[in-house]
């Protein structure tokens, strides 16, 4: 990777005096690119784990889980799996609202929860290409 490269992606991660950087996000695409790009796995787990805690009231109504329920044999428990976030450290998926990408709605503010099944479903892209980059460089095996 190409020295400027390297230098925009690490001033993107780390921040500077305007920005805070993306760094305490746990977002896997912005984690993923930085350990492989730049070296720095620290924070792969926590990615991961953002991963694990993406819920399915994120992207579909609750009609369609219960059809999954049903077909698949599970019960989707909506309740957020992750710990509770220290007072102004970014939210993890599952306490965040809604919306067509995760990724780019703003970490540190809820929005409101979840609860109220709105008439319109998305598409997982924003989980599947977290995933799929991180099966890709090999931070998330076949059977996790």
């Amino acid at each position: 990777m190409a020295k400027n490269y390297r230098n925009g992606l690490r001033d993107f991660w780390e921040g500077g005096k305007r920005f805070p950087g993306v760094k305490p996000e746990a977002n896997p695409i912005h984690t993923f690119l930085t350990a492989k790009y730049l070296g720095e796995e620290a924070l792969v787990q926590d990615a991961i784990d953002n991963l694990r805690w993406f819920p399915l009231d994120m992207k579909w109504n609750r009609n369609t889980i219960q059809r999954y329920e049903k077909e698949f044999g599970f019960t989707y428990n909506p309740a957020p799996r992750s710990p509770k976030p220290a007072e102004g450290t970014p939210l993890p998926t599952d306490r965040r609202p809604k919306s067509w990408s995760a990724w780019v709605m703003d970490p540190y503010r809820s929005g409101g929860p979840r609860t109220v099944d709105v008439p319109i479903e998305y598409n997982g892209h924003d989980y599947l290409f977290g995933y799929w980059l991180g099966r890709y460089y090999g931070f998330i095996g076949a059977n996790d």
